[in-house]
C-alpha cells in the first residue's frame, strides 16, 4: 500500500518515533497502551512518560505500514537485517500473528547462536534472549486486549525455552536456584497476562510448556534422582502456592484453575493434600459462587492421583452449618456436603 503527501510524512515519523523509543529501551519493559479518540498527544504522535507509552490506533496503523515496507525490503538479506528487526517490533506490536516477522526474529537468535556457539560464556547470545524476552513482555503484558493473547507470540516464547534454559544452566552457581528464580520470572509474565486478558488460554499453555520443560530439564541438570526429587518438591510446591494465590484473587477464570489442576496432577509431593480445603474455605468465606472455583474442586476431588484432606473439607462444612442464619452459608454447606460425596469413606466423616 502506497502513501503520499501528508500520510506518507505522517507515516515515516510514526515509526521513527517509535523505532527510537523501542531502541532506548531495549534492556527494559515498557508499558504500551492504546489512547482513545478522546485522548490527542500534543505532537500527534503518541505520549511518552518514561516507560510508559500511549498511542493512538490509526497512528500505529501508519507507523505498521512504514514498518512493512521497510521489513520487506530487507527481510532477505544476506544476514539478518537490523533494520529488518527494527521493523519487526513495530509489527508484531500492531499485527501480532505477522508471522513472518517473528520467523526473522527467531533467525537472528539461530544465527547469532551458531557464531558464538564456542563462546563460554555466550554473552551475545545471553543479551539477545534477555532482550527478546524484554520485548515479548513489552507487549504480552501490557493492557493490550488483543495483544496479550497472541498465539503467534507466546508460541515464539515458548519456542525461546530451549535456549533460555540452556542458557540459565550455563551460567556459574547453583544451577537449581538459577532455573527456580527463571520460572518465577516467567510465571509472573503469565499471571500480569492472564489478567489483562482473562481466560488467556495461550498464556496459561506456555506455562505448562514451561513447567513440562524444567521437570524435563532435571535430567542433566541434578547428579542423583534425591537431587532431582528435591527440586521438583521445592518448585512444584513454590508454583502451585502462587498459582492458587492467583486464582483465589481470579475467581472466574477458568484457565488459570485449569493450570492449578495440571500441577496438581504431576506433583510429586503429598504437601498439597490440604490444598482442596484451603481453596474450600478461600472460596466460601468469600461466598464466592463463580462456577469456574466450583469445577476444580469437583474435578480436583474426582482425580484418583491427587491427594485429598477429607477431614479439613469435613470442618470447612461445619463452620458453614453453623451459621445456620446465613442463607448464603446453607447454601454453600449444601455444595461442600455435594464435593465431599466425591470421596471415598465419606460416611466415616459424617458420623
Amino acid at each position: 500500500m502506497e502513501l503520499s503527501g501528508r500520510h506518507a510524512v505522517l507515516s515515516n515519523k510514526a515509526y521513527t518515533i517509535l523505532d527510537q523509543y523501542f531502541t532506548a529501551h531495549e534492556d527494559e519493559v515498557v508499558e504500551i497502551e492504546m489512547l482513545p479518540p478522546a485522548i490527542q498527544p500534543e505532537d500527534g504522535i503518541c505520549m511518552i512518560d518514561g516507560l510508559s507509552l500511549g498511542i493512538p490506533k490509526k497512528i500505529l496503523a501508519l507507523a505498521f505500514l512504514e514498518a512493512r515496507r521497510l521489513f520487506f525490503q530487507h527481510k532477505d538479506d544476506a544476514s539478518v537485517s537490523t533494520i529488518a528487526l527494527a521493523a519487526s517490533k513495530v509489527m508484531l506490536l500492531f499485527d501480532t500473528e505477522q508471522i513472518t516477522a517473528a520467523n526473522l526474529r527467531k533467525k537472528q537468535i539461530v544465527q547469532v547462536q551458531q557464531e558464538t556457539e564456542k563462546t563460554v560464556p555466550n554473552e551475545s547470545l545471553k543479551a539477545l534472549l534477555r532482550r527478546e524476552i524484554d520485548f515479548l513482555d513489552s507487549i504480552l503484558t501490557s493492557p493490550l486486549h488483543r495483544q496479550s493473547k497472541s498465539p503467534t507470540l507466546w508460541y515464539h516464547r515458548s519456542w525461546l525455552l530451549q535456549y533460555l534454559v540452556s542458557n540459565a544452566m550455563s551460567l556459574p552457581g547453583d544451577h537449581k536456584e538459577t532455573l527456580l528464580d527463571f520460572s518465577r520470572k516467567e510465571l509472573s509474565a503469565v499471571y500480569k497476562s492472564g489478567e489483562r486478558h482473562p481466560k488467556n488460554y495461550y498464556a496459561w499453555q506456555y506455562a505448562r510448556t514451561l513447567v513440562t520443560h524444567l521437570v524435563g530439564s532435571q535430567e542433566s541438570v541434578t547428579e542423583t534422582q534425591q537431587e532431582r526429587a528435591d527440586f521438583l518438591s521445592v518448585f512444584i510446591k513454590e508454583t502451585v502456592d502462587s498459582t492458587k494465590s492467583w486464582c483465589c484473587s481470579h475467581p472466574s477464570d477458568i484457565s488459570g484453575w485449569s493450570f492449578l489442576l495440571f500441577l496438581l496432577r504431576m506433583s510429586p509431593s503429598k504437601s498439597n493434600g490440604n490444598l482442596l480445603a484451603d481453596v474450600v474455605h478461600i472460596v466460601t468465606r468469600l461466598r464466592l459462587d463463580n462456577e469456574s472455583a466450583w469445577i476444580f474442586i469437583r474435578t480436583a476431588l474426582d482425580e484418583p492421583s491427587i491427594e485429598k484432606d477429607a477431614a479439613s473439607l469435613h470442618d470447612v462444612l461445619q463452620q458453614c452449618e453453623k451459621q445456620q442464619d446465613d442463607v448464603d452459608a446453607d447454601l454453600f454447606a449444601k455444595r461442600i456436603r455435594q464435593i465431599l460425596s466425591y470421596l471415598p469413606n465419606d460416611s466415616a466423616l459424617k458420623g
